[in-house]
């Protein structure tokens, strides 16, 4: 008779004999005491351990053949199966009817195909190698499963001849074979009877937290929730899918711990809070958190059953004598898995958690309330970041307390199962309970004075509907009194730049310090403006005398009265912080006012004043720095536009397209207060980054000194108060004609044709801002230069009128030889007027750069020594030239000017 693949499962020994003194013993008897025990330790290990694939028995193939990993399983007949060394297989045979037959390789009463695999040194003459396995099966190894095979049998192993059968009793092996059979009844293999959470779960699925996509076209209040609205509805929609497939399926394993299905009454639930939103914008981010709330906890759910394969009572029929070890190709499918006993795993506290999460569901659904605006405090609640459980995390302030179904005993498992919810952190856990709240268990009643190093996320609440430059005040203060890691800004959902709100002030930056600077220097040059104007005053009272200079005094009292009046006004206005400069402009009319006096005040007494460099009148004339500070203000006033429209939600996405609401900011990131046009928070939003404004808080400008190298000499000794000009030609009539006379030997009437030359030079006084003939232009600063300038001009044009006129034929012979004398003696002023101009220039040390006085009167002499043509003069004057140009010292320009017209010809 043909072997049978013995089951010892199938029929389970409940009892065995007990035998009595000098009883006979059957056989019955005997074997009972066996199959006893063998039952139950078989029973022990698949009730109290577990079935399937404990570890290893890995299945590789490679050219050397095919090897299985040592490894342990257990069947479901409770037979212990495995290798306890890598076993390798280089050859295989045919696995046939002549082979003891095992029903689940049956099918239609047919034996499917199989091929028993030969470890490496065993002999077996029906044997092949792997490498004809296709050639002799037309199967290819990559498609086939390998499987680990417990042949159990009774064998018979009686000696019996023609007169005698010596009865020796029958022998119960059990031998571990490997068994090849292709992929598609590897599948008809596989366990499928059992009932684990993870396979009624299996048609479940994961919801999906969609997301509200803002965009940066998201402008108004009402594209903002249109956004939430449209996510609110995907999340309701998956929710009640979920909900209604849930109970039919883990009824099996629940159903008794569970009152009934509860699909229906959240459904309920579910359908009235979603019409509260239908055609209100307010809070809808709130109902969006509580979707959330939903599905992660729906979802926390499917991750403590979905992974629990534990298999309470196997079935022993489901694969008694075999466990698959995988494909040859991967390995890892058609592999038979693990399933632990309830004892060993954690089935238990699974299903109890998994009680405790469908209660909260419940509590979640009852206790949703949108808080109310007038109601809130803002608060910063400590918590986890939305990749840890929900339960970790703190409670939202938008489940209200109620005593029946309070959320915070459904909140946290791992509090629930010791009694102390109220040690949740909560936006309603306060110190003292009222209908609101809870009072608070340890650190959860005041959460921001305990340690805050184990939270990576902060809950921010209770502004929602409040005004955002006071909460904005608060959460500052909140943050500074607490040393909290993150910070805020306000944004708002509109497209009016003025309506911005922002932390009171200005944005200070280095260009404000700069501002500053410019004040400041502004500020010293009206101060020494006014001391100058005073020393000028007292100059001009000294200097002059009385019968010509009252006029002039006048003048300057008055002018000297309006320049400290005024300077000094605008020096205190511009040297005021930059908010209240820019509250008060009037610092520019007393600026002008400074400028027209001072001006005027210089211009009026030019007629006494030799500038002896620049005075501080000329710097504050000269200076731009009151044009400076207003294109300053203006760009200013743009920096600080840009940045208020970086603060329109719009360009902020753009800028930030990592904005998110997650009802609160993570450590090291920015809240963001969401406001409408009236300043009225109607959302919220963080990045995970700080992108608080870089610039800073407007601060106390320092004094700044007036450096002390600027000496005084250089602001009271600018200018000096000299007789008019008329009386100081006067003085050069009377000092330079007797030089000239003793000098040159110039006749008696050379005075009279000198004055001939002044009368001359009056007629070029009157062209002012003309060019002579000679090419020098009048208006001189300097006004000895111009007077000097003017006067070798018309003694110039006198020699050439009088050359002229002593080479004319037409003139008699008398008035010829006249007016040769006349112009000889003119030759003789022009070269007395070049050098004495040469030796003003000396000793005043001019500049004579391109451009300057000096170079101007310079240039005009030259021009004039072109009319000294007789030798004599010329040489004697280009003598005194050179003298001239070696006393220059320390002016390289003006010797180099000196020397060139010493030796010009």
């Amino acid at each position: 008779m043909k072997n049978q693949i013995t089951n010892s499962l199938g029929t389970i020994s409940t009892g065995y004999s007990v035998f009595e003194r000098d009883q006979v013993l059957t056989h019955d008897q005997l074997n009972s005491i066996p199959d006893y025990l063998d039952d139950q330790s078989r029973l022990s290990r698949i009730h109290l351990s577990g079935v399937g694939i404990v570890c290893g028995l890995r299945v590789a193939l490679s050219d050397k053949g095919i090897s299985v990993g040592r490894g342990a399983g257990i069947t479901t007949d409770g037979d212990l199966a495995g290798f306890p060394r890598e076993t390798r297989f280089d050859r295989f045979k045919p696995y046939d009817e002549s082979d003891p037959l095992y029903a689940r390789f049956l099918v239609d009463g047919r034996l499917i195909d199989l091929f028993e695999l030969i470890p490496a040194g065993i002999a077996d003459a029906r044997a092949k190698t792997l490498a004809d396995f296709q050639a002799a099966t037309g199967r290819a190894l990559e498609k086939m499963t390998a499987l680990c095979f417990v042949e159990s049998v009774l064998g018979d192993d009686d000696l019996c001849t023609a007169t005698d059968c010596d009865n020796l009793g029958r022998e119960y092996r059990a031998t571990c074979k490997v068994l090849l059979v292709d992929q598609a009844n590897a599948a008809m293999l596989l366990e499928n009877s059992m009932t684990t959470p993870a396979r009624a779960c299996a048609g479940l699925e994961e919801i999906v937290l969609t997301r509200a996509v803002l965009g940066t076209t998201t402008t108004t209040t009402g594209t903002v929730a249109g956004k939430y609205r449209t996510a609110c509805a995907a999340l309701h929609k998956s929710l009640l899918e979920q909900f209604e497939v849930f109970f039919p399926r883990c009824s099996p394993f629940l159903g008794k711990r569970l009152p009934g299905n509860p699909a229906s009454a959240w459904k309920n639930g579910l359908a009235a809070i979603k019409a509260l939103f239908a055609g209100n914008d307010t809070g809808i981010q709130y109902y969006y958190d509580f979707l959330k709330d939903l599905a992660a906890t729906w979802n926390d759910i499917l991750g403590l059953l979905g992974a629990d394969t534990t298999w309470c009572c196997p079935d022993p029929a489901d694969f008694p004598k075999h466990l698959l070890l995988g494909d040859l190709a991967d390995g890892g499918s058609n592999r038979t898995g693990w399933y632990p006993s309830p004892a060993v795993s954690r089935t238990a506290a699974h299903l109890d958690h998994t009680i405790f999460l469908l209660g909260k569901i419940d509590t979640l659904i009852l206790s949703f309330q949108v808080p109310k605006a007038d109601d809130g405090t803002v608060r910063v609640t400590p918590s986890l970041s939305a990749g840890d459980p929900l339960e970790e995390r703190a409670i939202p302030c938008y489940y209200r307390i109620d005593e029946k179904q309070p959320v915070q005993a459904w909140w946290n498992f791992r509090l629930h199962r010791h009694d102390r919810g109220n040690a949740n952190y909560a936006y309603r856990a306060a110190k003292v309970a009222d209908k609101n709240a809870y009072a608070g268990l340890g650190a959860a009643a005041e959460p921001l004075a305990a340690s805050i190093d184990g939270f990576s996320f902060f809950r921010v609440e209770g502004h929602l509907g409040r005004k955002a430059d006071l909460v904005l005040t608060e959460l500052e203060k909140l943050i500074g009194d607490y040393n909290l890691p993150f910070c805020v800004v306000a944004v708002q959902l509109g497209t009016d730049r003025k309506k911005v709100i922002r932390r009171p002030g200005i944005r200070y930056t280095d260009l404000h310090r700069f501002h500053y600077l410019l004040r400041q220097d502004l500020a010293n040059q009206l101060d020494e403006t006014g001391v100058f104007s005073g020393k000028f005053l007292e100059k001009m009272d000294s200097a002059l005398p009385e019968k010509d200079g009252e006029t002039l005094k006048g003048l300057a009292s008055q002018k000297h009265t309006v320049v400290t009046a005024r300077s000094k006004s605008a020096r205190d206005k511009v040297k005021r912080g930059y908010s209240q400069y820019r509250t008060d402009p009037s610092w520019k009319n007393d600026l002008s006012d400074t400028l027209q006096a001072a001006g005027e005040y210089k211009f009026n007494a030019g007629k006494v004043v030799k500038t002896e460099f620049t005075t501080p009148f000329d710097s504050l004339i000269s200076l731009s720095h009151g044009h400076w500070l207003d294109w300053l203000d203006v760009i200013l006033d743009r920096k600080e536009d840009k940045a208020d429209d970086r603060l329109l939600f719009a360009n902020f996405v753009r800028e930030h397209p990592g904005l998110e609401h997650l009802a609160g900011v993570a450590r090291g990131g920015t809240f963001i207060l969401g406001h409408d046009q009236a300043g009225t928070i109607v959302a919220d939003f963080a990045l995970p980054y700080c992108c608080r404004d870089g610039s800073e808080e407007e601060e106390e400008e320092p004094a700044l000194t007036k450096p002390a190298f600027r000496p005084p000499f250089l602001i009271e000794e600018g200018i000096r108060v000299l007789p008019s000009i008329d009386r100081r030609l006067d003085m050069f009539q009377m000092q330079i004609e007797p030089i000239w006379q003793e000098k040159f030997d110039i006749k008696n009437n050379f005075f009279a044709t000198f004055k001939e030359s002044v009368s001359m030079m009056g007629e070029v006084y009157a062209n002012v801002g003309k060019t002579s003939a000679t090419g020098a232009a009048a208006g001189y600063m300097d006004k000895y230069l111009d007077m000097m300038a003017r006067a070798a001009g018309a003694q110039k044009e006198m020699v050439e009128y009088y050359t002229a006129r002593a080479k004319d034929p037409a003139t008699p012979a008398e008035e010829r030889t006249a007016a040769a004398e006349k112009a000889r003696q003119a030759e003789e002023a022009v070269a007395g007027i070049v050098k004495e101009t040469a030796v003003y220039v000396v000793s005043e040390n001019k500049p004579v750069a391109v451009g300057s006085e000096g170079y101007k009167a310079m240039m005009a002499m030259s021009d004039s020594m072109t009319a000294v043509s007789t030798p004599a003069t010329r040489t004697r004057m280009q003598q005194e030239l050179q003298v001239a140009a070696d006393k220059v010292a320390g002016n390289d320009g003006l010797k180099t000017v000196l020397n060139v017209m010493a030796k010009a010809r």
